[in-house]
């Protein structure tokens, strides 16, 4: 999330951050992520085969850790992305299905 415009010019009195679009940035993140997980998990075999024993194990053990946290930054992911939801509608409730 490293583009701060919205939130310079929020700062600024220059208007409300666009509080949709971060959680649509979020979202494209964790589907992002998601993506390459599937991805590299469908070739996990591929990868690890001719490898020795010990190579393939090790391997396979820091990609199990990999696993989990890609799983608890897509959980944060979640959170953030709900919280940008709930701040949008609290401040458009009319506009909250935009």
């Amino acid at each position: 999330m490293g583009e701060t415009g919205d939130t310079r010019r929020h700062e600024a009195g220059g208007g409300a951050p666009d509080l949709l679009q971060d959680a649509r940035r979020v979202e494209a993140g964790h589907q992002e992520i998601y993506r390459i997980q599937l991805e590299l998990g469908d070739r996990i075999e591929q990868l690890r085969a001719g490898w020795s024993t010990a190579d393939a194990a090790g391997f396979y053990r820091d990609y199990e850790l990999f696993d989990g946290a890609i799983e608890r930054i897509k959980e944060s992911l979640d959170l953030m992305h709900g919280h940008l939801v709930a701040a949008h509608r609290s401040h458009h409730p009319a506009k909250a299905d935009r």
